[in-house]
């Protein structure tokens, strides 16, 4: 753990993983109400859906909120706009063993993530000039970014996957290179 995280706390990493429960839940909720995907196909376009909602949401919220509050209330909205659809359509039913069949495709997003992972050690190597000190000023809480060269200026490129590492460097200790 120490060559990903800065220290280790069980509360920050309860709360980040609470959140991510939360996000994923209210994405597949949301992707059982209002599409009709094939049953072996909820479970991850409803991660999927989760995620990016996720993110959109906690990039307009942290720019009032403390980063904590901004993705714990994301997770929230997004759970509960999944369990408010699935009561208001009363004909889906939460069959979570149904769910469950596409354990294969969960296994394969598991061992790609973790194939990814090792592939891309060190593979930033030279983009530390412009993403790890995105990764860092995002989770000092600075969203929407302003520019390290210059903060009258504010950061003119996308950083939607730099709000994930930003939390995880914020609310799970990770350092900036491994979150990113």
């Amino acid at each position: 753990m120490s060559d990903w995280m800065r220290f280790f706390s069980p509360l920050d990493l309860a709360l980040f993983l609470l959140s991510v429960l939360g996000w994923a839940a209210g994405g597949w909720l949301l992707v059982r109400a209002l599409f009709k995907p094939r049953q072996h196909e909820r479970l991850l376009l409803g991660l999927a859906v989760g995620w990016v909602l996720h993110l959109v949401l906690v990039n307009l919220l942290a720019q009032v909120l403390p980063m904590l509050w901004a993705n714990l209330l994301s997770a929230a909205l997004l759970l509960g706009a999944g369990l408010a659809l699935l009561r208001a359509a009363p004909l889906i039913r939460v069959e979570a063993r149904a769910e469950l069949r596409a354990w294969p495709q969960l296994l394969a997003l598991v061992l790609l993530t973790l194939l990814f992972e090792s592939a891309l050690r060190g593979f930033s190597l030279f983009d530390e000039y412009l993403h790890l000190p995105l990764v860092s000023i995002m989770g000092a809480g600075d969203i929407p970014p302003h520019f390290y060269g210059d903060a009258n200026l504010p950061f003119a490129y996308h950083y939607g996957l730099h709000i994930f590492a930003a939390l995880l460097t914020r609310l799970a200790n990770f350092y900036p290179y491994t979150a990113w």
